[in-house]
């Protein structure tokens, strides 16, 4: 994200800074909407993939595996957008961004049984974006990670149905 500026994104996009003045305002409210269409086609996906699906572990991961493979698929604008995350204007939609998500999966782990669910769907949450981070910076899916994450969220319920 180094020196972004108005007029490299015009040059860029072969428009007049008065056209993206017009329709975005300022370079920040540029981020949020692009943050926004990004969010949006992704909760659209996961929707769309885990329709029909019982709440529980099996929608959790489907929708974190339907997550992290829409960041990598838009590797360089989910890169361009973890770059611009320093920026006031989108941390708070990226705070409200994760406030949604997690009251979705804290919803997911209340139903599951869960402790405390909506503590433990921040930290998921937490985990989940660390993840993608990890993976936009490898370029490719990272196994072993997404096995630590089912392990993790496996762990603590396996383990209350057993004793």
């Amino acid at each position: 994200m180094h020196q972004l500026t108005v007029d490299r994104l015009c040059a860029a996009a072969n428009c007049r800074d008065s056209e993206f003045n017009r329709e975005f305002g300022s370079l920040d409210a540029y981020l949020v909407e692009l943050q926004r269409r990004f969010d949006r086609q992704i909760v659209d996906h996961v929707v769309a993939v885990t329709s029909g699906t019982r709440p529980g572990l099996m929608r959790i991961q489907l929708a974190t595996e339907t997550f992290l493979s829409a960041c990598l698929e838009h590797r360089d604008l989910h890169g361009w957008l973890v770059q611009a995350r320093h920026r006031p204007a989108l941390q708070d939609r990226l705070r409200s961004r994760n406030r949604g998500y997690a009251l979705i999966f804290g919803a997911e782990m209340s139903a599951l049984g869960w402790p405390d669910p909506a503590a433990a769907a921040r930290l998921y949450m937490s985990m989940v974006n660390e993840a993608a981070v990890v993976e936009h910076r490898a370029g490719r899916m990272q196994p072993a990670l997404r096995e630590a994450l089912w392990r993790l969220l496996r762990g603590p319920i396996g383990a209350s149905r057993t004793a």
